[in-house]
């Protein structure tokens, strides 16, 4: 049995893609780039929430578990082999990518290595 999509949110979907790739590739930041980063991803975490399951019996850990525990791993593990590609293949240090972090958050010096990591 096939399920029935609905269409408006389909819609909504690819005009944010379309924002985003538009946006990406502006190579001048005028008037339409700050119009098109001012709503592109808030449409996807809109969209996202409507097809979020709900909690059941307030089971947060859980829900942690199975929905963001995955995604956080694979973000760190994805961050830390970018911060090493960049150490081999551009041959900079990775205390450079963390003074870079540092420096990209405005807060130089102010926090600990691994929340650097985790924004990095």
């Amino acid at each position: 049995m096939s399920k029935k999509r609905i269409e408006w949110i389909d819609v909504a979907k690819a005009i944010g893609i379309v924002a985003v790739v538009f946006g990406h590739a502006m190579t001048r930041h005028g008037t339409m780039f700050h119009f098109l980063y001012w709503w592109h991803m808030p449409i996807f975490f809109i969209m996202g929430g409507f097809f979020l399951k709900p909690i059941i019996n307030n089971n947060w850990w859980g829900f942690f578990k199975k929905r963001i525990l995955p995604l956080l791993i694979s973000y760190l593990i994805c961050g830390g082999g970018l911060i090493l590609l960049s150490h081999f293949v551009r041959g900079e240090l990775v205390v450079y990518n963390i003074l870079f972090c540092e420096t990209a958050l405005g807060r130089p010096n102010t926090q600990s290595l691994p929340e650097c990591l985790l924004v990095y």
